[in-house]
Formats: structure tokens, C-alpha cells, sequence
């Protein structure tokens, strides 16, 4: 699979135009209706995408590490990966492992799921839902080394092996 092939160009969009472009293409690609959409995760398990979760998903956190141009924006870094979300936790995606892990909050019970490709230090965050498959949380580029940090307390419970070299 070539994800470079997913990515979807987001440059030529005017900031003004940025998060509703964005949300066009979260909503094309994860919503089936106004408020949500259902897809399956590599081991079946329902992944469910809520419109409202687009803001947490895709706008970068304000801080020193941050490239964003402006916490009013989404970051774009975020947005022209969405395509490598589905793959990704479907299992698709050569290199990539998922990991059950405690949340960022602490709680160990039940763990977050968390999809990583090493090769992109790309990172997807699946929240438990109260009546059994996941909720996505958050997509984004990561250094290896807090991913790491994500992984300590938790347990990788699935990977797929890297394409063979030709």
C-alpha cells in the first residue's frame, strides 16, 4: 500500500477555507450520515467516527513542539493524512501495529487502542465505548520516542508484517 497515494493536498486551500475543506473530507471519508459513521477495525470491531470528534482530531494542541499556523486552524499535517486512518485500522497498512494502552488520563480499564506505523511515526487513537467496539479519538505525527511514552503500561496486540522487498 502506498500512502503516499492517500494523501490528500490541502495546500492550495486559503486558511479561511481550511477547516470546512477539512471537515468535507472527514465527513466524505468516516461519516455515513450528519452525525456518524461505523467502520471496522483489523480485528472486526466496530470503530465508530462522530462528527463532533473532527475538532479534537485534527486541530494541533498549542505548544513549543507545535507547527500549527494557528490554534483557529486545523493542522493540515493532520488533515492530508485522514485517508491513512481507514487502512490503517483495518489492518492494511504494512509495518503498523496496534497496541492496547492506559489513557492519557491514567485510566488503565479499559485501555485505549492505539494504531502506529513506525516507518510515518504515525499514530491513531481508538477510545472504548461504554457498550463494546471503539470510538476514534485522534490522528496525528508523532516522535517516536512518546510513542514510546504511549506504550508503557499497555501491550501490542497485533501487527502486519512489512511488504516484501522486491
Amino acid at each position: 500500500m502506498n500512502l503516499q497515494e492517500l494523501l490528500i493536498d490541502f495546500s492550495a486551500v486559503p486558511d479561511e477555507e481550511l477547516a470546512a475543506s477539512g471537515y468535507a473530507a472527514y465527513k466524505l471519508h468516516y461519516l455515513q450520515n450528519e452525525k456518524f459513521g461505523i467502520h471496522n477495525g483489523h480485528d472486526g470491531a466496530s470503530v465508530v467516527f462522530h462528527e463532533d470528534r473532527f475538532g479534537h482530531a485534527f486541530y494541533d494542541k498549542p505548544d513549543k513542539w507545535s507547527l500549527t499556523k494557528s490554534r483557529e486552524l486545523p493542522d493540515e499535517s493532520r488533515l492530508e493524512r485522514m485517508r491513512w486512518i481507514g487502512p490503517l485500522i483495518r489492518g492494511e497498512v504494512p509495518g503498523s501495529e496496534c497496541w492496547e494502552v492506559p489513557s492519557p488520563t491514567g485510566r488503565r480499564r479499559p485501555p485505549n487502542r492505539l494504531y502506529v506505523i513506525w516507518e510515518e511515526k504515525y499514530v491513531v487513537r481508538l477510545e472504548p465505548r461504554q457498550n463494546g467496539g471503539w470510538k476514534f479519538s485522534s490522528a496525528y505525527v508523532v516522535n517516536r520516542g512518546i510513542v514510546r511514552d504511549y506504550f508503557r503500561g499497555g501491550g501490542k496486540i497485533w501487527s502486519e508484517k512489512k511488504a516484501p522487498r522486491d
